[in-house]
């Protein structure tokens, strides 16, 4: 809770606390510059001397400071059990937020009198005139507004209940005109009250160069907002990944100031938890690891996939290896915070009769496994979703009943955050836990109706249905991937769609006011006209360069594209993306090429057009264009397999064989099964004289059994540096391998050791 100074302490004010701390910082400062004499002065001495007047203000500077990280850490945590002492205005402003009442703080007279006035000019000058007036205490009560619009707008989008517009402070109906779109991509039309971001932004980063004391909680909340805003593009923007990166690494100085202690190394989880998510967010997977593992280094945390004897099936007698996730720590068990009172989302059982709710695993402990803290849920969901993003797309195949080896590798990591074993309650954590499992179960026939009923009590639950309040909502979400309420439905429409429920998942499209995907469900149902007259109506109300863009797609007319590009002025990069990649589809690599020029000048962080740019050049035969843009579009989404093969195939034709052997490396990371690409490797691999990788190479392709590999012609080459006649017995080996389906596999073993010894 916080607490209001005793009155007779109130005649210092934060003002004074802010002189004796700056006194005391200076005053430090100057005695570290005079460690190394041997001489010290009466005045020094009387520094330390208790009663002094100097001593009273080091010591008035030091519960100072300890007062503001206190401070600090639950503006940044929202955790209602601080014990600081502050003033009046500030007292009253914190203890709105942290009780979830954030309407209460943006009606506030501080609220009104910054943002009376829709221009971030105007709010910049009297945050500056509140901090010149009250100090510390008037940065973070800027600041308290800022974080408050933000948490509105994540409530009315994120994680509800959903906002009643009476509940909208007087001023927002003037911020309405202020954009959140960035390098031209637009808001989704499904956000709710985006002028609260507006709001937001305008504070936590036009106001972030007068931030002193409160620097870290701002600065750690515009990250916060910058994350929503790039969740509620229509695109993806490469300025705010830009400004994320270089305010966390401000960030990260300013917590290296902060004392060591318990709250410090929560704040250094929560760092190196949210920095994983955002990288991962644009496909930055192995920045995003590293941060992750430094998450677990911190908690003491060791994860890992064994496999255990058990049975998933009511009816299975015979016990079979199942997955487990392994959660061991190295350090002392956290603190596990307990909130009596706090729902959760309803848990939707499994209906299938056979099937388990989660596996029964032999020798498992009677007591279950050992309770989680809110940050180490928080980190298996996060180790989830970068194994959901690296895990090549074709390593695996389905069986008949929809389950193949990867969602068997996600499975566990649902079921431990899942697990009721008094672990700490999140609200957010478990729905994001809940919407992961329903992501695996909806590709299964025995559990596809889970799946879907479990959305639909998530959207209830959305709502309000359970009745958990707004701060309990809040609690920690900027450490899992949780999304906007209209990208759940969105899923819950394609479950629909699925199984063939179009009406249903029109109605959802329709209740959510997803445009583009409404418009979408229309050309599914082969209703090209209704899906026309639907756009056309939209335009005579309002023309929008993204409307032209719809309306270009649905009728396959490019000059709806040019009309809003021109509509724009010329500013809408979507326009000239979706242009260039009509001209591609007709082979007209010239006016593609310039258009897509065009729109990544303007909007540069879309991989798919720097791909569709890469495959113009080359078609041009423009290689060094084409492989510069086929390496952006692998550095933007290093896993994507297509886009490196088709750089080292870019490569190759320009001659730089060494370059083109490297990309083949990546490519057969994320291309597993593709033998084309193996034999393209290997044709490099022997140009290059590499022949112990060629010959590994050569074993991948024929487990593949690919017809069209000629085998004994390749081992021939591999062999032919070594210009001895024996090699006619590994040929005969191969040759026999590729006749007898059923022979055994040591002739061409025997056959691969043979010839690697030739070429030693």
């Amino acid at each position: 809770m916080i607490r209001r100074p005793p009155r007779s302490t109130l005649s210092s004010s934060s003002a004074a606390s802010d002189v004796y701390k700056r006194q005391y910082q200076r005053r430090v400062r100057g005695t570290r510059e005079r460690e190394h004499s041997m001489d010290s002065s009466d005045d020094d001495c009387l520094l330390m001397a208790p009663g002094s007047g100097l001593g009273d203000a080091m010591a008035a500077g030091l519960a100072a400071g300890a007062m503001v990280s206190e401070v600090h850490a639950a503006l940044v945590l929202l955790r209602p059990d601080c014990e600081a002492e502050v003033g009046d205005a500030l007292q009253d402003v914190i203890h709105l937020l942290l009780a979830g009442d954030y309407p209460g703080v943006l009606r506030s007279e501080t609220a009104i009198d910054l943002l009376g006035e829709a221009d971030c000019g105007t709010v910049k000058r009297k945050a500056e005139a509140m901090v010149n007036v009250s100090g510390w205490e008037g940065e973070l009560l800027v600041g308290c507004v800022g974080i408050a619009a933000v948490c509105l707008f994540a409530r009315a989008n994120l994680v509800g209940p959903e906002v009643d517009p009476v509940e909208l402070p007087p001023w927002a109906a003037l911020w309405e005109v202020v954009s959140v779109d960035q390098d031209s991509e637009e808001v989704s039309c499904c956000a709710q009250f985006p002028q609260l971001l507006a709001a937001g932004l305008a504070i936590l980063e036009g106001c972030e160069e007068l931030f002193d004391e409160a620097e870290m909680v701002c600065c750690w909340w515009k990250i916060r907002a910058v994350r929503i805003q790039i969740l509620c593009l229509e695109g993806s923007s490469g300025t705010l990944f830009e400004k994320q990166q270089v305010s966390r690494a401000r960030l990260k100085d300013l917590i290296k100031d902060e004392p060591e202690n318990a709250t410090t190394d929560k704040l250094k989880v929560h760092l190196h938890l949210e920095a994983a998510l955002d990288l991962s967010e644009y496909h930055q997977e192995a920045q995003a690891s590293a941060q992750l593992l430094s998450a677990q280094k911190l908690l003491g945390l060791d994860l890992d996939l064994e496999g255990v004897l058990g049975k998933r099936l009511h009816s299975q007698e015979t016990l079979l290896p199942q997955l487990m996730l392994s959660v061991t720590r190295t350090g002392a068990a956290p603190l596990i915070v307990e909130h009596p009172g706090c729902p959760m989302p309803t848990n939707v059982m499994l209906q299938e009769s056979n099937l388990l709710e989660a596996p029964v695993l032999e020798g498992a402990s009677p007591e279950g496994d050992p309770a989680l803290s809110l940050e180490e849920q928080a980190t298996l969901l996060a180790a989830l979703e970068l194994r959901m993003k690296i895990l090549p797309s074709d390593a695996t195949g389905s069986d008949a009943s929809g389950t193949n080896l990867s969602t068997e590798e996600f499975r566990p990591f649902v079921e431990r955050v899942l697990a009721t074993n008094g672990s700490e309650k999140s609200w957010t954590v478990q729905t994001v836990a809940l919407i992961h499992r329903s992501l695996l179960e909806r590709s299964r026939p025995k559990t596809v109706e889970r799946a879907l009923l479990q959305l639909e009590s998530l959207e209830l639950s959305f709502k309000g249905g359970d009745g958990a309040e707004a701060a309990d909502r809040l609690r920690g979400w900027w450490l899992v991937a949780v999304r906007p309420i209209w990208r759940l439905m969105k899923i819950l429409a394609d479950g629909y769609l699925q199984m063939g429920v179009s009406r249903s998942a029109l109605e959802i499209y329709t209740r959510i006011g997803d445009l583009p995907a409404r418009i979408d469900c229309l050309i599914t149902l082969n209703e090209h006209a209704r899906a026309e007259q639907l756009i056309k109506e939209r335009l005579e109300v309002a023309p929008t360069a993204g409307l032209y863009c719809m309306l270009g797609e649905t009728t396959g007319n490019l000059e709806h594209f040019k009309a809003g590009w021109e509509h724009s002025g010329r500013r809408h990069a979507k326009c000239m993306r979706l242009l260039g990649m009509w001209y591609f589809q007709q082979k007209n690599w010239e006016l593609a090429v310039e258009c897509f020029n065009k729109s990544l000048a303007i909007s540069r962080w879309h991989p798919r057009a720097w791909f569709a740019l890469g495959c113009a050049h080359s078609n041009l035969e423009a290689f060094d264009p084409a492989a510069s843009a086929f390496l952006k579009a692998c550095h933007q989404v290093p896993h994507d397999g297509e886009a490196w093969n088709n750089l080292a195939g870019v490569y190759l034709k320009s001659g730089k064989k060494r370059q083109a052997f490297k990309a083949f490396e990546e490519a057969t990371k994320f291309i597993r099964r593709d033998p084309r690409v193996w034999q393209n490797f290997m044709y490099c691999a022997m140009e290059l004289r590499e022949f112990q990788r060629a010959l590994f190479i050569l074993g991948r392709i024929v487990g593949m059994d690919a017809p069209s590999i000629d085998v004994e012609l390749s081992l021939i080459h591999i062999s032919e540096p070594t210009r001895l006649l024996s090699i006619s017995y590994a040929v005969f080996c191969l040759k026999k391998k590729k006749k007898l389906s059923t022979i055994s596999y040591v002739l061409y073993i025997n056959a691969l050791h043979y010839i690697n010894y030739l070429c030693q």
